[in-house]
């Protein structure tokens, strides 16, 4: 274990409104290969926050859903992120949205695609039926010109898209 180490620690509100602790600790005696740790905690998130961007770059918009509290481990350097996420929510009900080739910058509903992702792929609740927090791991693999915030949040992403999946059996 080094001893050499630059930390950085920021307290805020996501979307002016929910508090937000993140922290990024990079290893100086790695700094060629970018090695870091870090770690993201969010609380008393609801679907109004989500939307704004959800909309824009997930093509999807939350009809209702609240999240009570998410974490996020994350793993990485240069190339590659790795993280272990948890996301404490209740009542989540997705609307699947894809471009609208008759308004420029526009999204429709995909109804099909709402209907069988709340139907049969999306857990409503995390934990659901009395048993444990779901908690997933999520690998993002940076893709060079990209920057390090977004390999940060597509690491978390990959691993909170998981939390939600009923399981195929």
């Amino acid at each position: 274990s080094s001893d050499l180490h630059t930390l950085f620690k920021g307290v805020g509100l996501f979307m002016h409104k929910a508090p937000l602790e993140t922290s990024v600790d990079f290893d100086l005696e790695k700094i060629k290969t970018g090695d870091f740790t870090g770690h993201a905690h969010l609380k008393d998130v609801d679907s109004s926050m989500i939307n704004p961007f959800s909309e824009a770059y997930g093509l999807f918009k939350l009809k209702r859903g609240y999240m009570t509290e998410g974490t996020a481990e994350i793993k990485g350097n240069n190339l590659n992120a790795t993280s272990q996420v948890s996301v404490e929510y209740h009542d989540l009900h997705i609307i699947a949205l894809k471009a609208d080739k008759e308004k420029v910058g526009g999204t429709k509903k995909k109804g099909l695609t709402s209907f069988i992702a709340n139907t049969f792929m999306i857990k409503n609740d995390n934990p659901s039926n009395g048993k444990p927090l779901r908690i997933e791991e999520g690998h993002y693999s940076r893709i060079p010109a990209s920057n390090m915030f977004s390999m940060f949040w597509k690491a978390i992403a990959a691993g909170m898209l998981k939390t939600d999946r009923k399981s195929v059996v």
